[in-house]
């Protein structure tokens, strides 16, 4: 029996191919539509001027900007969601766990990967230590997060062809059941 809505989410560290793999699957996914939920294009009209490294932006103001995305998403069918802010469950205090509240549900969680050498020759500007522990951060995203289905895509070992045909053949089994 088909799904009325489905999301898949896509994480990873900055150059692991997110974006590029979400427009990929766009172009042959009917009805699909791309939403950013990352740290920048925000809803709240004015959070584009606030740090976003604050207890006040964190716990306060970015709830309320998840709402609104939210309130946006209502009538999606077939979403696929850019990123995450990975802090909201690699962190667990009182505040990431009730944030985590206002998040959108998932159907299946993938998490795009490659060796810290292979991101850095696409961001140079990030040191190998930083993409390090930012690759980290999302494999424990990617353990914790509660998604029915999770699957893992190297992005240095399949291009964006392949990459993009692993993750709508995953998608497509299972919105169909």
């Amino acid at each position: 029996m088909k799904k009325n809505t489905f999301r898949a989410l896509f994480i990873g560290t900055d150059g692991s191919g997110k974006s590029s793999l979400v427009e990929a699957c766009l172009k042959d996914i009917p009805n699909a539509e791309c939403f950013y939920y990352g740290l920048k294009d925000y809803k709240t009209p004015f959070l584009d001027k606030v740090s976003s490294d604050g207890f006040i932006f964190r716990y306060v103001l970015f709830p309320i900007e998840c709402i609104a995305r939210n309130v946006s998403l209502r009538n999606k069918r077939m979403l696929l969601i850019d990123r995450m802010p990975g802090w909201i469950y690699t962190r667990s205090n009182l505040g990431s766990r009730m944030l985590r509240l206002f998040l959108p549900r998932v159907d299946i969680l993938f998490l795009c990967d490659a060796d810290e050498d292979i991101i850095f020759k696409r961001k140079p500007e990030r040191s190998i230590e930083s993409l390090r522990n930012d690759r980290k951060k999302w494999h424990d995203f990617y353990r914790i997060f509660p998604a029915p289905k999770k699957i893992i895509i190297d992005t240095a070992k399949n291009n964006v062809e392949q990459a993009s045909a692993i993750a709508i053949l995953e998608i497509g089994q299972y919105h169909e059941n």
